[in-house]
């Protein structure tokens, strides 16, 4: 496994925010949102998505 999580969240390729809110709340491992983010508004989505804590109980050790 890796140290960080690189997820896309343009639909061009296949990402959204949807999937890197799901993401979130299965790891504590720092996600790094890609994509071309059109706004200021998407880019503090993208941040708040990849910095807010888990609430996922599941362990991957």
């Amino acid at each position: 496994m890796g140290d960080i999580i690189s997820i896309h969240t343009d639909s061009r390729w296949g990402g959204s925010f949807e999937l890197l809110e799901k993401a979130r709340g299965l790891t504590d491992k720092p996600i790094l949102a890609k994509g071309i983010h059109k706004d200021d508004a998407d880019i503090e989505k993208a941040l708040e998505y990849s910095t807010r804590k888990s609430t996922s109980s599941v362990d991957f050790t």
